[in-house]
């Protein structure tokens, strides 16, 4: 464990979980550096998370270097960043960055804080977010598939995984069967830390498309 400014520095191993993936949306992506935003802030394992599912959707043997911020809380010129993470991949990318393929050096900004935006507040992602009827109508219809999935989250929680999964629908609209595997991923609950199954997913798919992201 490294410890350089930041709280952090955190070395994690290439059989890291993706159970404590947060929601986030890759807003910027060039060559090896890519930006994303969440709307709370993370804990280690959240950012542990993001660094491990990233990793695993790129091909490029190169090294990386993530920055995470808030979507809120920042300026015009400034970013609210509440981590960094780097990764390698191939011998390019342990060169670049000193780490072995599956290792994730994560660092955490210290006393960051992620302001609540309330709806139906846009952010700076450019992704769909939904007014005050159709907010309703989403909780109303994920409970209606399964109470757990709403459970006592935030709903703001909530609304920011429809809203990434509506960014995976806008680069993948027709890869169904990956779209519901990766909604399986990032509607999870306590007592369903795997998703809610392939069946259930179908169904908050729908739902998200619905009310979150309709012209998608």
């Amino acid at each position: 464990m490294l410890f350089a400014g930041l709280i952090g520095g955190l070395l994690f191993s290439d059989d890291t979980e993706l159970e404590n993936l947060p929601a986030y949306t890759v807003v910027d992506q060039e060559g090896g550096h890519i930006t994303v935003e969440v709307d709370q802030v993370l804990t280690a394992d959240q950012v542990e998370a993001i660094g491990a599912d990233l990793r695993s959707k790129q091909t490029r043997e190169t090294g990386y270097i993530v920055t995470v911020n808030c979507s809120t809380g920042g300026s015009a010129t400034v970013d609210n960043r509440l981590a960094n993470v780097r990764f390698g991949i191939g011998t390019l990318g342990r060169a670049r960055t000193g780490l072995d393929d599956g290792q994730i050096d994560a660092q955490l900004n210290q006393d960051r804080t992620c302001p609540a935006s309330a709806p139906p507040a846009v952010n700076a992602t450019g992704l769909p977010m939904p007014d005050k009827e159709s907010w309703d109508a989403y909780i109303a219809a994920l409970k209606e598939i399964d109470p757990a999935i709403v459970g006592t989250k935030d709903e703001r929680a909530l609304i920011s995984r429809g809203r990434s999964q509506c960014d995976s629908v806008k680069n993948r609209p027709d890869d169904h069967s990956g779209l519901v595997e990766s909604t399986n991923r990032r509607f999870t609950a306590p007592d369903y830390p795997d998703g809610f199954g392939e069946a259930k997913a179908e169904k908050i798919l729908a739902v998200v498309r619905t009310y979150i992201c309709p012209t998608y």
